[in-house]
């Protein structure tokens, strides 16, 4: 027997048949379905409308009953979406499982056999009474499996949930991983920014203790004047050149003003004394008396060529370039970060691992 003849017998062909009947009391002979649609017709058909109607019902609840009781509670209308279902799989020439429509064949034919028309009435309160369980024991199943999909939803989200947290921590993990990796690469740089700061720092505290003393105006002659003085090295550094600015005023009258340096061929060592004599006649300083004119010497810098280095009263002018302060800087900066992110991550961690707060 095909898909479709399984179907219609089970579903719509017994259904429609119904309005075929009339009534009688003669026995429905139900050996198989062909001979049972056409005992129903013959036992049907001297029936009143009343009788037919009453029969109609019953055995229509019947058909459910037999249906649901091996569809898992369903009747054939309830059950629609699946009948179609398997009759498409039938059309696709897939495998089709027509055990329960075997077995609903097998207790219709078994509860029709032998069966009268007032027979099939009087058994349609115990097969209303069935439905109503089998009804209520699918919505039990169906209420089960809600339960069930709930309990499944809420499991993956936790699942989720956990997987979710094991990624972070693992990211987490890692970004420290990294970053306390760079820590010891920018305290390298800091260190060895800082060893060579150090000289050019040393160098700019050592500037207050050269000195310059015994300044004075130098006559020789009447039109030649000179400025002289000493320089006194109280610094560290050695200086093979010293450079200085030198003004001379007579009373509120600016006479001279110079930025200078001289080379020390031999080098002024660390607490040594170096003599300074330089010309001012070109400023016109002969037309004043050496007594009305003041003299003021300031030391810029002091320089050892060599080393590359200056005693001077910043940081730029001792040889300490932008450049290397800024990276100095931006060093301390970025360890200064990176060392704040590590803690920041290491607290997101230890809170993922604190319990959730209970309502």
């Amino acid at each position: 027997m095909s898909i479709f003849n399984r179907k219609l017998l089970a579903t719509a062909v017994l259904v429609g048949s119904m309005t075929l009947l009339a009534g009688c009391q003669e026995k429905i002979e139900a050996p198989s379905m062909s001979i049972m649609k056409a005992s129903v017709q013959k036992v049907m058909k001297d029936m009143d409308p009343v009788e037919k109607v009453k029969f109609e019902e019953a055995f229509q609840t019947g058909l459910n009953y037999a249906y649901a009781k091996n569809h898992g509670g369903r009747t054939p209308e309830q059950n629609i979406g699946a009948i179609l279902g398997q009759a498409m799989n039938g059309l696709s020439g897939k495998p089709v499982d027509t055990s329960a429509d075997d077995n609903t064949e097998r207790d219709i034919l078994k509860m029709m056999d032998g069966k009268t028309a007032s027979d099939v009435v009087g058994k349609k309160a115990d097969w209303d009474k069935e439905l109503v369980d089998l009804k209520a024991q699918w919505q039990k199943a169906q209420d089960e499996l809600a339960v069930q999909r709930q309990k499944q939803i809420e499991e993956n989200a936790r699942v989720q949930k956990l997987e979710f947290a094991r990624q972070r921590k693992l990211q987490l993990s890692q970004n420290i991983a990294q970053l306390e990796q760079n820590v010891p690469k920018l305290e390298a740089q800091i260190s060895e920014a800082e060893i060579l700061k150090k000289p050019f720092a040393d160098a700019v505290a050592d500037y207050a203790k050269v000195e310059i003393k015994n300044v004075s105006i130098k006559v020789d002659g009447p039109r030649k004047r000179f400025v002289e003085f000493d320089v006194v090295n109280g610094s560290q550094v050695q200086f093979d050149q010293i450079y200085f600015t030198d003004t001379v005023t007579a009373g509120s009258t600016p006479v001279y003003a110079r930025n200078g340096g001289v080379d020390v061929p031999n080098g002024l060592t660390p607490g040594a004394t170096y003599h300074i004599s330089h010309d001012i006649s070109v400023s016109g300083a002969f037309k004043y008396d050496p007594n009305d004119l003041t003299v003021n010497v300031k030391f810029r810098y002091g320089t050892d060529t060599g080393k590359k280095i200056s005693v001077a009263e910043n940081l730029d002018d001792a040889g300490w370039k932008h450049w290397t302060e800024s990276n100095l800087v931006n060093a301390k900066n970025q360890l200064e970060q990176t060392k704040k992110r590590i803690d920041d991550y290491k607290k997101q961690l230890a809170d993922m691992d604190q319990p959730a707060p209970t309502a």
